[in-house]
């Protein structure tokens, strides 16, 4: 079901019509979830581990980029915009949320939106105010931290934002996966305030309030020595969170975001004096399976603009690619094609013994895990 309105509108009416947004998530209000055997693996006693699965915030991909996009998308069409350029790595989770979400509303789409403004942030102060319905109907408590990965600051900024805007006590640990002339705390402050006077030049009624550097806590010491770079500590944290609650809850984490701010989570629960603490992890990846929209282009790069072909002819960096797997094992399998998921973790894994033995050799030598 698509979502109808946001919370932001039901709680403040003047905005709607005034603030630019069309209807995009399909998961709404994502689930807030108790990870009871992380508890048990951290030795919480008083405290207390939630997380919240914008992994499953829209049907085909979620994660945080939706949500931003109901509003940056709204002021698309208010502009009558035919299409969008948009920028991103190789593999950028924005592209592919983007593509989807253009082709969703019949837009053009090019992988290079200059409409950021303020809505990026809004989509999370939304987020937030969401959340404060759930703490309200008992679905948890009230967090004293909540933790997520910033690649900018737009998601720790709105979340920050609706804090401020909601009065709560809840504190954002966002922790720095990118650069810091990108991620860091004034980003943070100018952000969240320059969508707080978005919001309250179309209607006064929403608190005159300011973020400051004491609503908030940055976390450096988990990027590497480069945005992407997959850390032991990332990597250990993923495999972790996948065998303790992932398997049964259905979702994965990923290195170069989730999986370096779940890290420095877990670090701070480690210490005894947060072991009492009510914590949040707010997940930004998605968690929905791709495959299927894979098979349906038979798996053809070709068809690809020709400078994308050589990320899928490189060759012995794929465990398939060392072991000749078949292609009726290979296209059922989480590895194939998306490196995150180390084939020796899927138990799943049909080939024998032998041939998981040499991939997982190579493997090993190929990709490095920086201990930072």
């Amino acid at each position: 079901m698509v979502n109808e309105k946001p919370v932001l509108f039901k709680r403040y009416p003047d905005l709607e019509g005034k603030v630019p947004w069309v209807p995009v998530l399909t998961g709404i209000p994502t689930h807030v979830e108790k990870l009871t055997k992380l508890e048990e693996h951290f030795k919480i006693v008083n405290g207390e581990i939630y997380i919240k699965r914008d992994d499953k915030d829209h049907n085909i991909y979620g994660g945080n980029k939706l949500r931003k996009f109901e509003f940056i998308f709204g002021e698309v069409l208010k502009r009558k915009k035919k299409g969008i350029i948009t920028s991103g790595g190789i593999g950028t989770n924005h592209g592919m949320a983007c593509a989807i979400i253009a082709k969703e509303l019949s837009l053009k789409w090019t992988p290079l939106l200059g409409f950021g403004s303020p809505l990026g942030t809004i989509g999370f102060i939304n987020a937030l105010f969401e959340l404060k319905e759930q703490i309200d109907k008992g679905i948890l408590s009230e967090p004293e931290i909540i933790f997520v990965a910033a690649g900018s600051t737009g998601t720790a900024a709105g979340l920050t934002a609706g804090c401020k805007l909601m009065g709560l006590k809840t504190k954002v640990y966002f922790v720095n996966v990118s650069r810091d002339i990108v991620v860091n705390p004034k980003s943070l402050i100018r952000n969240a305030n320059k969508a707080i006077k978005y919001l309250r030049k179309r209607d006064k009624n929403i608190p005159d309030v300011k973020v400051n550097e004491n609503d908030f806590k940055m976390i450096k010491g988990y990027l590497g020595s480069g945005y992407g770079i997959i850390t032991k500590k990332s990597q250990n944290a993923v495999d972790l969170i996948y065998e303790l609650e992932g398997k049964v809850k259905d979702f994965r984490l990923e290195t170069t975001y989730t999986g370096k701010a779940l890290a420095a989570m877990f670090e701070f629960l480690e210490m005894e004096e947060n072991k009492s603490k009510k914590v949040l992890f707010w997940n930004t990846y998605n968690s929905n399976d791709l495959v299927k929209y894979l098979k349906q282009t038979n798996f053809n790069f070709t068809k690809l603009p020709k400078k994308f072909h050589k990320f899928y002819e490189q060759t012995r960096f794929q465990c398939w690619q060392i072991t000749d797997c078949p292609e009726n094992i290979r296209n059922d399998c989480f590895a194939y094609l998306n490196h995150e998921y180390r084939f020796w973790k899927i138990t799943e894994c049909k080939l024998d013994d032998e041939k998981k033995q040499k991939a997982y050799k190579e493997l090993s030598n190929v990709i490095q895990l920086e201990d930072a």
